[in-house]
């Protein structure tokens, strides 16, 4: 857990717009490169995986697993397009074809990232905000 990455920026922000957006779970994905190296897997693929994630549930849950071990002030939610952000759900038929595995979705890696992290994880990701 790096405070520099998706959850640490997001956990610094001041407010959130509820954006639906394509992420790319590390953990998931970087185990499917030699596959596609093996097959010879030639030209784009949207390196994401795939159904789209907001950044407002990302913040709920952040602020659920946080709230059992420390203290933190979750951003303000605001409601969808109210910075003008856009938002993007990538085609990930692709890589899915190319790899002949199913590629677990956005919002089931994201609760599930966030429910194994320890507390004392936790801690220091918190700490890391201030």
């Amino acid at each position: 857990l790096d405070a520099r990455g998706l959850l640490g920026k997001l956990a610094r922000f001041q407010q959130v717009d509820s954006v639906e957006t394509s992420v790319t779970v590390l953990d998931d994905l970087i185990p499917l490169l030699p596959v596609l190296a093996k097959r010879r897997a030639a030209g784009v693929f949207n390196f994401v995986n795939p159904g789209t994630l907001s950044y407002a549930q990302i913040v709920s849950l952040l602020a659920e697993r946080i709230s059992s071990c420390a203290e933190w002030t979750p951003p303000t939610i605001r409601g969808a397009g109210a910075g003008n952000k856009a938002a993007a759900e990538l085609d990930t038929t692709r890589l899915q074809d190319a790899i002949g595995v199913p590629i677990p979705q956005a919002s089931e890696s994201a609760k599930r990232i966030v429910a194994d992290l320890k507390d004392d994880e936790i801690r220091r990701f918190v700490q890391s905000l201030q």
